[in-house]
């Protein structure tokens, strides 16, 4: 005589819980993860794609928007450290002397602006620009460059140091 139990054993227990998930159909993880890969390459490609096309048109011999915002930021900045500034060479240049004692000259080479420290090197700061002038007022720095395509840009700062 054998006896059987209420409770079926472990091992059917398994085998039917896996004979079950065999036979469904449906999206495994791989599956997944490849079509939100291809998906996100998609859209990234998108993106980029409307933003050439959206985007300003800007001519070759204009100043960029943002090398204009950052090159502000930097003679702020120099400005800030400076002891003494001064407009120089019929405002066409720039002329600052930092803690350290060195003289520091923005000034327009050609059409680029320029940084010089102690009157040599030559760190290109700007390009595309046809003409700048430097001029200080009412203890405010106001900065106006040209482009090459005519296009006007300002930026103007406080200073508390100048001669």
């Amino acid at each position: 005589m054998t006896i059987k139990s209420v409770f079926p054993s472990s091992l059917e227990k398994n085998k039917s819980t896996v004979s079950r998930f065999c036979r469904q159909k449906g999206f495994t993880l791989l599956n997944v993860l490849a079509a939100l890969t291809v998906y996100m390459f998609i859209a990234g490609t998108m993106a980029s794609i409307f933003h050439l096309f959206l985007s300003q048109e800007r001519k070759e011999t204009d100043i960029h928007p943002q090398e204009w915002t950052i090159t502000a930021e930097q003679i702020l900045k120099e400005c800030r450290n400076a002891l003494d500034i001064k407009a120089a060479n019929g405002h066409h240049a720039l002329e600052m002397t930092n803690s350290k004692g060195e003289t520091v000259r923005y000034e327009q080479y050609q059409t680029t602006i320029r940084k010089r420290v102690n009157s040599k090197g030559h760190v290109p700061i700007l390009q595309h620009v046809k003409h700048v002038t430097f001029k200080i007022q009412d203890h405010q720095l106001m900065i106006e460059a040209v482009s090459l395509s005519d296009k006007t840009y300002h930026a103007a700062f406080p200073i508390y140091h100048s001669a």
